[in-house]
């Protein structure tokens, strides 16, 4: 019986692979090891499609037409634009760029997640008919467009008028420059493709996040990971998610001011809630709301995780200390033994910890950290815990 080679065995191949996958020169030289190497490094090696200002895109666009690299369209996963020169050049080659990709990755039958960035000033309409043909891709699963504004409502709906009926996932940071009479009708998108997760622009108004769900064409109904802020939390959007029985995750994110519109919100409306993260600033008042947030869940709740994720901001170094007691004792009085994951730098987590006395007792608290952050992998980031 013939030992088989170490370096044959598919499971270790992977785990070498994946040590390796941020470095495109190690996967490159993974690839020269040996035959069997070849196609699992080439999986690595082009599973994200990365476009940004400084490389010639006309050029990569044309090199992956090219009938010699036919089998590596098929590693395509993740097509990332990534844009942010707020100039006449940056403008210009994003508006040139997004036509020819929107043809180029029609071909690619594993392509599911598109990512957009641009903190350009506002899209131009030709790069908007890029986009909304980077968009009708069928195999697209998950979208996250994040830019500072479209030039108008009209163009948002164009966007959205023909998009793939298959996109699961929406993370939308954007608005537009409103401009009375640029709706194209005044009728709703046909509600027509059931998203699985949402999240809605941080800082959208009232009546923009109305006008944002209206020119959707996603129904809501079926939700069951919802990313809300204490910004963003309006009657409108609240209205739009009636029933939210199905919501079993949520992200909501604290921020540094207070919203006037926002309604009150209460975790005893998510009855089949199991994940709840809460991302907040290192600030006493903040972490005050949020201990008033925390006290709404439910004596008969299904929670299972509990995640606390601190994120800085310019005022973090004059907030002074914190005090954490309130939000300790409020979970800890919370029925269930649900764990409370750590979401924070090592140094941080360790002063939480010691900051939770009473939850301590009662709930089992671990440190989370992401285990890469690579442009592949941040959109499915998974955690690891000590």
């Amino acid at each position: 019986m013939t030992t088989p080679n170490p370096l044959d065995i598919p499971e270790l191949l992977d785990r070498v692979l994946w040590n390796l996958h941020h470095s495109t020169k190690d996967l490159s030289s993974c690839a020269l090891v040996a035959r069997v190497w070849v196609y699992p490094a080439q999986v690595y090696l082009f599973r994200t499609l990365r476009f940004y200002q400084g490389i010639s895109a006309k050029t990569l666009i044309i090199t992956l037409l090219a009938p010699r690299n036919a089998h590596l369209l098929p590693h395509i996963q993740h097509l990332l634009i990534d844009y942010h020169r707020d100039d006449t050049a940056g403008n210009d080659a994003l508006q040139n760029m997004l036509p020819l990709l929107g043809r180029a990755v029609q071909p690619c039958p594993n392509l599911t997640r598109l990512t957009f960035q641009y903190s350009g000033d506002r899209l131009a309409r030709v790069a908007i008919t890029g986009l909304r043909d980077l968009l009708f891709v069928k195999s697209l699963q998950t979208v996250t467009i994040h830019c500072r504004a479209f030039s108008s409502e009209e163009d948002f709906w164009k966007v959205w008028g023909n998009c793939s009926p298959n996109i699961r996932h929406l993370n939308l940071m954007c608005a537009w420059y409103e401009r009375p009479g640029t709706r194209p009708n005044d009728q709703k998108q046909p509600k027509t493709i059931p998203l699985a997760s949402f999240c809605l622009p941080r800082t959208a108004q009232t009546h923009l996040a109305k006008a944002m769900l209206e020119a959707l064409p996603f129904a809501l109904n079926n939700l069951t990971t919802l990313s809300v802020s204490s910004a963003n939390h309006s009657a409108v959007l609240w209205e739009a998610l009636r029933p939210r029985n199905n919501i079993q995750r949520l992200h909501f994110r604290v921020e540094p001011y207070i919203a006037s519109h926002a309604t009150p919100f209460e975790l005893s409306a998510f009855p089949k809630l199991i994940f709840v993260d809460f991302a907040f600033p290192l600030h006493q008042t903040h972490i005050n709301i949020l201990a008033n947030l925390v006290a709404t869940i439910p004596p008969t709740n299904q929670l299972q995780t509990m995640q606390l994720e601190q994120y800085s901001t310019p005022e973090d170094r004059y907030n002074g200390r914190i005090n954490p007691s309130t939000l300790d004792s409020t979970i800890a009085a919370i029925p269930g033994a649900f764990e409370v994951w750590l979401k924070m730098t090592p140094g941080m987590a360790t002063i939480w910890r010691h900051g939770f006395s009473h939850t301590s007792k009662s709930k089992l608290v671990r440190n989370a950290a992401i285990e890469c952050e690579c442009y592949g992998c941040r959109p499915l980031t998974t955690l690891l815990y000590n």
